[in-house]
């Protein structure tokens, strides 16, 4: 008993250790961070500030900004694009330390820490207690290049990350004693998929792992593998649409997608609600976009790598991503598969159940999103890092598993060991290291910029006003520095603004307008005259000829 006590008191004090050095290496991680590189508002970020200030000041949920054909489809008020649970956490941290970037900032470089703290915990699990691996890859993924660069911001793929890793552990903990829990897969499921739709790979995932468990002799309620396989799949399933059902009617608004996925319908005003609207034209859509995956990813990827010779930010933003893309993801993803099948006689149930989860999860999401999506590779490699702790937990069980055969290689070759690591280091890891910086700092410039000049425009026009609601389809970033204004996005003819008029709780009380936008174009006659416009809802209010717009005020006669 003694000798036990004493055992347990030594891998305590280990774990301590490790767990303490994690969060060393972190903290200089983030302190690096916080001296060299200047917090600057990007783009898709400020959609979750901002209803996260709208939490912390107001208790109000709803979205900030918002859409011409969201508000057509449901009335006033909405979520816009995500749901509101990033944005739930964001508020907490707004509430206890104050709204500014940093703030913000230092929520996801939590997030971080706790992504690192549970995938040693995890890699723990399925190594047997093996904790020098569990550090090492704990504190890769915090060291990878795309990973830091979306640690010093507000996007939520870190959180996302976060998240994962935590139901992925108290499910597989229950795993490695021998019990499957689908209610609590089914919780998780619901949880990732409302946070962000992209852990969709994730509701197949672990599907996957309650109908094979009973393979493995897992069960739940100490019931026969049979019975408890139909009782597993029952109560995954339930859980699933049990709280799918709850979290859509009850707990959040209804959802209006911030534009659709393909540009053709938003151009025709095609309002895409499900799926991106994929299954309005199954057929043409499944080309359209598969076609883009391999302009955009496939074909240009050795294009782009011989782009990395040529000296220049843009070179380096058109090739880093796609680099990322196979280089980091793709290549490791193959390289898990490989020796999965490879090892698979080696590899205990719980490691071969979270590979298998990994690998299942991954292919769905690609799949779904290659349907439904016409984005590119930047845009698929952002979505896919959600996925990167599971493939990274993957790859260090898999090392771990086949060590009898690497050990041999590293003792009598010790000098080529050497020589090998620190070649990845020189000529992989550092190169791409600096130019993913290089592409995070030309992106956060380039939104940075964007951000401050769509914001000064109605700041400059509107001074000390607070408008319940303004319409400016490029001013997404209004509604975090004039806060409680909300914005209307997107283009609208006069019949879609007087309709929206009617739902809101307030007419909109300005129009930004450029030459280009649709109702300038609708109105045009109207503007030339200095007449009213929108069937005489707006009076002309100023000018801004830098930004070359035009701004219209709601008539008082309309104020209603």
């Amino acid at each position: 008993m003694a000798k036990a006590n004493t055992q347990n008191k030594t891998e305590f004090n280990k774990d301590t250790f490790y767990l303490g050095l994690i969060f060393l290496l972190w903290l200089i991680a983030y302190v690096a961070c916080q001296i060299l590189f200047d917090q600057k508002l990007g783009w898709d970020e400020i959609s979750y500030l901002t209803t996260a200030k709208g939490i912390a000041s107001d208790f109000d949920f709803s979205s900030r900004t918002t859409t011409t054909l969201g508000l057509l489809k449901y009335n006033f008020p909405q979520h816009t694009h995500h749901y509101p649970l990033y944005s739930a956490y964001l508020a907490l941290f707004f509430k206890l330390f104050g709204t500014s970037l940093q703030v913000a900032y230092f929520s996801t470089w939590l997030a971080a820490l706790v992504t690192c703290i549970f995938i040693y915990l995890l890699m723990i699990l399925l190594t047997d207690g093996n904790k020098i691996i569990s550090f090492f890859f704990s504190v890769l993924f915090l060291f990878l290049p795309s990973i830091l660069s979306y640690t010093d911001s507000a996007m939520m793929e870190i959180p996302g990350c976060a998240l994962v890793t935590i139901f992925s552990y108290f499910i597989f903990k229950d795993i490695s004693k021998g019990k499957i829990n689908p209610v609590l897969m089914g919780i998780a499921a619901m949880w990732l998929y409302f946070f962000k739709s992209t852990f969709i790979g994730v509701l197949f995932g672990f599907f996957v792992l309650v109908l094979i468990a009973h393979r493995y002799n897992l069960t739940v309620f100490k019931l026969p593998n049979k019975t408890s396989l139909s009782v597993s799949l029952i109560s995954y399933t339930s859980t699933v649409l049990f709280l799918y059902f709850i979290f859509k009617k009850i707990v959040f608004l209804p959802l209006a997608p911030m534009m659709n996925f393909h540009r053709r319908q938003e151009e025709l005003e095609i309002y895409a609600d499900f799926a991106g609207g994929f299954f309005r034209d199954p057929i043409g859509n499944m080309f359209f976009n598969l076609k883009g995956l391999f302009d955009n990813v496939i074909l240009h990827y050795l294009p782009s790598f011989l782009v990395l010779l040529i000296p220049g930010s843009e070179g380096l933003y058109t090739s880093t991503p796609t680099w990322c893309e196979f280089g980091q993801y793709f290549i490791v993803f193959l390289f898990v598969i490989i020796f999965a099948c490879l090892s698979w006689k080696n590899l205990f149930p719980k490691q071969k159940l979270f590979i298998l989860f990994t690998l299942v999860s991954i292919i769905i999401f690609n799949i779904v999103f290659s349907l439904i999506a016409d984005n590119g590779v930047g845009v698929r490699s952002r979505y896919n890092l959600i996925y990167l702790p599971l493939l990274l937990i993957s790859s260090g069980t898999l090392l771990w598993v086949n060590k009898n055969y690497l050990k041999p290689f590293i003792t009598d070759h010790k000098i080529a060991s050497i020589f090998i690591t620190g070649t990845f280091i020189l000529l992989i890891y550092i190169p791409y290291l600096v130019s993913s910086f290089k592409v995070s700092e030309w992106n956060k410039t380039h939104y940075h910029s964007i951000a401050h000049n769509s914001t000064q425009i109605p700041k400059k026009i509107l001074g000390e006003l607070r408008p319940d609601f303004i319409y400016f389809h490029a001013g997404q970033h209004t509604t975090w520095d004039l806060y409680p204004v909300r914005v209307v996005l997107m283009e609208a003819s006069n019949e879609q603004l007087k309709k929206i008029n009617s739902r809101l709780p307030h007419p909109i009380d300005f129009l930004f307008l450029y030459e280009s936008n649709q109702l300038f174009k609708e109105n045009q006659d109207f503007i030339l005259k200095g007449q009213p416009i929108v069937d005489n809802w707006y009076t002309f209010y100023g000018i801004d000829p830098e930004a070359k717009i035009i701004i219209y005020k709601l008539n008082p006669d309309k104020n209603t």
